[in-house]
């Protein structure tokens, strides 16, 4: 049976040439997990609710988060008492209600989905930065996952 030290013994140490080809081995592996977690940071969505035409200023391109009338305009995201705006809808707005943003102006028994949306002005991500469409983030982040999920499955099946 042949032992470790007689190995050692023929094929020497570790030396430059074994660093070399070590770290060289290991820069695509570098490569790939910096690409991954820069996709956490960059990706990010952070916080938004819909914007409400007509009490947004349409001229603002960052209205502020916060408003007063915003429980009026869009329902709660979660019903555990705490109000926080729910993301994607928005109460539909009475056809007679004029440009005032009053209890009047929004019908709660009807909803709306959103294609504009105030983002907290206290994150930067490319989400916000470039108003990317938040369903296609979805999906994206869904198929970044299944990626990585089913990598090692994958291989084991021979199919990369």
């Amino acid at each position: 049976m042949l032992e470790v030290d007689a190995v050692l013994a023929e094929v020497g140490e570790f030396g430059r040439y074994q660093a070399l080809t070590y770290l060289l081995l290991c820069l695509p592996v570098l490569f790939s997990a910096a690409n991954s977690l820069t996709y956490v940071f960059t990706a990010g969505v952070p916080p938004y609710r819909c914007r409400v035409p007509g009490c947004d200023a349409a001229d603002d391109a960052a209205p502020p988060f916060a408003q007063p009338w915003l429980e009026l305009a869009i329902p709660p995201l979660t019903s555990d008492g705490s109000y926080r705006p729910a993301q994607c809808e928005r109460y539909l707005r009475n056809n007679a209600s004029g440009a005032e943003c009053v209890a009047d102006a929004f019908d709660p028994t009807r909803r709306e989905t959103c294609n504009e949306w105030v983002f907290y002005p206290g994150e930067k991500t490319i989400v916000n930065e470039v108003s990317l469409n938040l369903n296609l983030i979805r999906i994206q982040f869904w198929c970044f996952l299944f990626l990585f999920e089913n990598f090692e499955s994958l291989q084991v099946f021979h199919i990369l």
